[in-house]
């Protein structure tokens, strides 16, 4: 959903990075790892899961309440003409399902599915996500393509051997890419 369909003005490696690890005693953590892999590291039990996603939507809640987001225009009027066409839409993401829920009522947007870090016990890259949101609406692999945006998405889509697509919104014309 980050940097997919919305940029989140949260400052992911550093003050949220900070968080983690001050929350994580006695856990080794390198701070120059990737925020994906260090959350995912500090998630190593259900407790300290549950931390990892307080503290994500700590920072995404005030985001949401504040409207300290930008909605790619692009990215909205394809989920939007998708549904149009009666194409089932639904997000896999990294954020929390607060954060996403919140978002998508905000907007407007019609999504079949949701799953965010706290609603599966893996985040992406595991294809836990894809794979739940499959059984959910009861889709086979090759009725998906999965839409992303960052390496984590490239390895959620490859683990559940479905049809991924990598975009950078503003970049690349993702219509012409799905054909519609």
């Amino acid at each position: 959903m980050d940097d997919t369909l919305l940029h989140l003005w949260i400052d992911w490696n550093g003050a949220v990075k900070k968080e983690i690890l001050e929350s994580v005693d006695g856990l080794k953590l390198d701070p120059s790892e990737h925020i994906v892999y260090m959350a995912e590291k500090a998630s190593n039990n259900p407790e300290r899961k549950k931390i990892v996603d307080n503290i994500f939507w700590e920072y995404e809640s005030v985001c949401l309440e504040n409207s300290e987001y930008s909605i790619y225009a692009q990215s909205a009027g394809i989920l939007r003409e998708l549904r149009k066409r009666g194409h089932k839409v639904a997000i896999a993401s990294n954020n929390t399902v607060r954060l996403i829920q919140g978002v998508v009522e905000k907007a407007g947007f019609e999504v079949d599915a949701i799953r965010g870090r706290d609603s599966v016990k893996k985040a992406k890259p595991s294809p836990e996500m894809i794979f739940s949101i499959m059984d959910e609406l009861g889709f086979g692999r090759e009725d998906v393509i999965f839409v992303g945006d960052s390496f984590t998405d490239v390895g959620a889509g490859k683990a559940a051997e479905v049809r991924t697509i990598i975009i950078k919104p503003g970049e690349i014309d993702l219509r012409k890419v799905l054909g519609i």
